[in-house]
């Protein structure tokens, strides 16, 4: 599964649009730091996509913000993936003979996973003042976590 890309599957092909949300001038200036963060990850670039979803911030519990990408039109149109999400029940089944146990750090797991250059145009947001691709795979998409359980059982399959 190492360096495989991503393929959404949209069953619609019409590009969807949506404008930039209004934006007061200090959160504006955070846009551009997350922006500027995700620009230097290189989990986003520049874009002259067909599409464009709106993003906007979120508090986190424990302070700051949390920017989220608004994909309601896109994950619309997105062909569902049947793959199946573990089930908390089935982990504690399997647990009940482990000896050995670990802890994996999923924070930003979604940044590692690469798109198709077709997937890429899809997933393209914009803000007040440009329009970006993810080249990764991002938040807010209603089959992330299907793709994420996907690769998690594929690398620890035996």
């Amino acid at each position: 599964m190492k360096g495989a890309e991503y393929e959404f599957d949209l069953f619609e092909q019409v590009p969807v649009r949506s404008p930039p949300y209004h934006c007061a001038p200090p959160k504006l200036r955070l846009f551009k730091e997350f922006v500027e963060d995700l620009l230097q990850k290189r989990v986003v670039r520049p874009s002259k996509s067909s599409y464009a979803s709106p993003e906007f911030f979120l508090p986190k519990s424990g302070g700051g913000y949390r920017m989220i990408v608004g994909y309601r039109k896109v994950n619309k149109k997105n062909c569902f993936d049947s793959y199946p999400l573990p089930k908390i029940e089935q982990a504690f089944q399997n647990f009940s003979e482990a000896m050995l146990f670990s802890v994996l750090d999923f924070n930003s797991a979604y940044y590692q996973m690469p798109l198709t250059l077709q997937s890429r145009r899809i997933m393209a947001f914009c803000t007040p003042f440009e329009l970006y691709d993810f080249n990764k795979l991002p938040m807010g998409i209603s089959i992330g976590c299907h793709v994420l359980s996907r690769v998690v059982v594929n690398l620890f399959a035996d």
